[in-house]
This record gives structure tokens, C-alpha cells and sequence, in this order.
């Protein structure tokens, strides 16, 4: 993966492909494979982002989920965003956390998502859970 410079599967993805059930594992798999950094999407349960040898787990928000079609992508969507719009990579995967908490919460690939300063604005006023 040495053209790689975000690697963004989900948990399940990270773990048939790399042959192991730890996320510090996967991470380290595709780390040395070339990719720049690994950010591995766990639905309900946040995110894991290793970013070099800085590793973070991240929790998702506390919301009612009514439909989570394309929040992986949606989740993948966010970061690309953030870091368009300059933020840190970490921050990039939280805001990115935010973007698929607003798919979530509503009907189709787009739930209650309805703008950047929206997602700043949610970001302020959801609960984040403990990560998992």
C-alpha cells in the first residue's frame, strides 16, 4: 500500500484481510504494507486511527440510529472533507465520526447531514459515547 496515504476499511474489512482479530494488529499490517495511516471504521463502537505510531480509539456518538446505509462512506466522505479543509488528521476523523452519526439519524445516504457548518454545529451538541 506504499501509494496509500489514508487505508480506511471497516473493523471486519481490516480483520479478514489482515488475518488477525486485533485492531493494533490490522493496523501494523497495513502500516507495513505502505500505507500512511489506518483508520478503521466500527460502526456503534467508533473508530481506530493509527496515524503512525499514534494509535486513538474513538467513540462514536450517543444517537438513535434509524438507518446506517453509507455511513462508512459517509464516514470516509468526512475525513476527506476535514482534511480538505485543513484540519489534523485526528481531527479530520472526528469530524468525520460526526458526519456518519448524521447518516445515521436519518432515512437514506444523507439521514439529517446538511452542510459543513452543520456537522461543526453537531459536533458541539451530540454526546460522544466512551470508546469501544
Amino acid at each position: 500500500l506504499p501509494n496509500v496515504d489514508y487505508f480506511m476499511p471497516s473493523v471486519a474489512e481490516a480483520f479478514a484481510l489482515s488475518g488477525t482479530t486485533d485492531m493494533a494488529a490490522a493496523a501494523d499490517f497495513f502500516l507495513a504494507r505502505g500505507a500512511g495511516a489506518v483508520l478503521m471504521k466500527n460502526g456503534g463502537n467508533g473508530s481506530y486511527v493509527a496515524l503512525g505510531s499514534e494509535r486513538t480509539r474513538l467513540g462514536a456518538y450517543d444517537i438513535a440510529p434509524v438507518d446506517t446505509t453509507s455511513c462508512g462512506d459517509s464516514y470516509c466522505a468526512g475525513f476527506i472533507v476535514g482534511l480538505s479543509r485543513g484540519m489534523p488528521p485526528l481531527e479530520a476523523a472526528r469530524f468525520a465520526t460526526a458526519v456518519a452519526a448524521l447518516v445515521a439519524q436519518g432515512l437514506a445516504t444523507l439521514g439529517r447531514l446538511e452542510s459543513y457548518d452543520g456537522v461543526l454545529k453537531a459536533m458541539g451538541e451530540m454526546t460522544l459515547k466512551e470508546p469501544a
